[in-house]
């Protein structure tokens, strides 16, 4: 029933999780490596900031849906 769609739902979340922290780092590394580039530094830290506004977006749902677990 419910719990198995929200079951479902917990593990796409999951997903998206370690889709947002793999971005996260890979954009670590490309500010690292760029580090001399101020206008690649700046893109990249907006990008940074927007996915970690997803991530945590996407933590919120999965904690509310947990709790309903």
């Amino acid at each position: 029933g419910d719990s198995r769609a929200a079951r479902k739902e917990l593990q796409k979340l999951e997903r998206q999780l370690v889709q947002l922290d793999k971005r996260e780092a890979e954009l670590h590394a490309s500010m690292a490596e760029q580090a001399s580039d101020h206008d690649a530094v700046i893109a990249l830290n907006t990008e940074l900031h927007a996915v970690r506004a997803q991530k945590e977006t996407v933590e919120s749902a999965w904690l509310e849906l947990s709790d309903q677990l």
